[in-house]
């Protein structure tokens, strides 16, 4: 009967980590780096492709964050971001985020856009990321996070256009399968 008692027991424990791991977290971390203009090319010969150098602390730990992002020319800017204001469409990307406890967090841009005020000498930036997988405790990771920032050009190259820029804002977003315990 005890052997029967502690296998039950077992299970429940089993089944309860399951679910444990398939439940959602909100995420919120804050980040600050920097914005480069690379050669690098993602996509046609219209659009510049940044790489994104980021640090930061938040809901998953400290993180580290590396990204390549493609801008373009929107179609239709929107409403929020009229002339005078420069709209920039956010194309395509990938990074990836590396926690303190070496997990890893690779993500696909999927979207986005930054709208410059020249005057102020800023740009409002919005990144749409989609996991696409994780190692460690990310291993099962889904989900989506969305970051919302300031660009500040640093340094400008011959033609007048911004070559590095800082980036600062914040990440938030839903994931799921996150291995239990491991979150803050």
């Amino acid at each position: 009967m005890k052997r029967i008692a502690i296998v039950v027991l077992v299970a429940q424990f089993g089944v309860a980590g399951v679910f444990a791991q398939e439940r959602s977290t909100n995420v919120r971390m804050k980040a600050s780096g920097d914005s480069l203009a690379t050669t690098i090319s993602l996509g046609d010969s219209s659009t510049i492709t940044d790489e994104e150098t980021l640090a930061g602390d938040g809901t998953l730990g400290g993180f580290t964050f590396h990204g390549l992002r493609t801008d373009g020319s929107a179609p239709e800017p929107p409403a929020t971001c009229a002339p005078p204001l420069l709209f920039f469409a956010v194309v395509t990307g990938s990074g990836v985020f590396r926690f303190d406890d070496g997990s890893l967090l690779v993500v696909n841009i999927t979207g986005g856009g930054g709208c410059v005020d020249l005057e102020a000498g800023v740009a409002q930036l919005i990144e749409t990321y989609e996991v696409v997988r994780g190692t460690g405790r990310f291993a099962h990771a889904s989900g989506t996070l969305t970051l919302t920032g300031a660009l500040m050009p640093v340094v400008f190259n011959t033609s007048g256009n911004p070559q590095m820029l800082t980036l600062t804002g914040k990440l938030d977003g839903r994931l799921s399968g996150i291995s239990h315990g491991d979150e803050r």
